[in-house]
């Protein structure tokens, strides 16, 4: 298991984002499974997004945007006058996609910059949101007995590298939100989600 999580950073590092967002897909499933039982596996894969986008946000927007809890991000298709959850997003348009198909539903795209868009056909998300979902993924508490002792990874935020102790921010939500704040953010007023 700590393996495919490597695997995720890797591929994000390596710009490989639909491998990392396929193996992503198939960790939140087993995640929503074990953390909540449901035995529909897009339930769970929605409520796992849905009751964690007040940190998947803060994580994309560098610690600035700020939900409160159960409430996020909605969507609008000003064309079709439709809404959609981030998780409905991730579900309907990416995961199945991925899943059934092999490949990214070219209605999802994934770019290096903080632009969010729903026109026509066309869903564009930061690429730094499957970053979140994998930080997610390390602080969840299904995955505690699975630790990446040691492991540290690079990520770089506004051209600035950062070595990311993982193995030491393992399952634990508040010092992986303290060290992003001090360490990457650097906020002058800190807020954990």
């Amino acid at each position: 298991m700590e393996n495919r999580i490597l695997k995720i950073f890797e591929d994000l590092t390596a710009g490989r984002l639909e491998s990392a967002f396929t193996l992503a897909c198939t960790l939140i499933d087993r995640a929503g499974k074990e953390l909540y039982g449901i035995k529909k596996n897009g339930e769970r894969f929605r409520r796992l997004i849905d009751e964690n986008e007040c940190f998947i946000w803060w994580f994309v927007s560098k610690g600035k945007l700020k939900f409160a809890p159960n409430h996020g991000f909605s969507f609008h298709n000003t064309e079709s006058n439709e809404k959609f959850r981030t998780s409905q997003i991730l579900w309907k348009i990416g995961r199945n996609s991925v899943i059934h198909d092999g490949e990214l539903d070219s209605r999802l795209e994934f770019v290096d910059d903080i632009k969010i868009s729903y026109s026509g056909n066309k869903v564009i998300l930061p690429e730094k949101l499957l970053w979140a979902i994998a930080m997610l993924l390390i602080v969840l508490p299904c995955f505690e007995k699975f630790r990446l002792a040691g492991a540290i990874i690079d990520y770089t935020e506004d051209s600035r590298s950062v070595e990311i102790p993982i193995g030491e921010l393992w399952n634990n939500r508040e010092n992986l939100v303290k060290f992003f704040n001090s360490h990457v953010f650097v906020l002058k007023n800190h807020w954990v989600p």
